[in-house]
């Protein structure tokens, strides 16, 4: 049988004659990995994404869009007038829900830049030129948020 070998991270660090070269270059990765998936803003992506397959295909998961985190609202909110009023109704009472957990009181420890451009783009946005009242909504969608939790 042949056997490869391959240098084990022990091996790499000490023919190096820095012993913890290999450990500090694995940390370096990843840092940058997770600087990178923080930039790239995955939710935000989701949802650019997402309302862009709508204006192609005219298909939206408007469902899966409100189990977004808050870092999608800044997309989602603005792009409200462009989603067809029959589809618009989930989205609007998530939207009513989060705007109203994203008005309550929070400690200086918790804040989250997501959290904070979220609660600007919905203090800045008057949901009701674009949704109906959330007493109209909360019958039909009320229901169906607790049937699905």
């Amino acid at each position: 049988l042949w056997r490869v070998r391959t240098p084990s991270a022990e091996h790499l660090s000490f023919r190096t004659g820095i012993p913890g070269h290999f450990a500090f270059g694995v940390f370096l990765a990843c840092i940058g990995f997770i600087t990178t998936l923080n930039l790239i803003n995955p939710d935000r992506f989701i949802a650019t994404q997402n309302l862009a397959r709508r204006e192609r295909t005219g298909d939206l998961d408007g469902y899966y869009l409100t189990t977004l985190s808050e870092d999608a609202l800044p997309v989602l909110v603005p792009a409200l007038s462009t989603i067809p009023e029959n589809e618009r109704g989930l989205l609007c009472y998530e939207l009513y829900e989060r705007q109203a957990q994203l008005d309550e009181p929070e400690r200086w420890m918790s804040f989250n830049i997501g959290r904070h451009e979220a609660r600007q783009t919905l203090n800045n946005t008057n949901l009701q030129t674009h949704c109906p009242a959330v007493e109209d909504l909360q019958d039909i969608y009320g229901l169906f948020r607790s049937l699905i939790r």
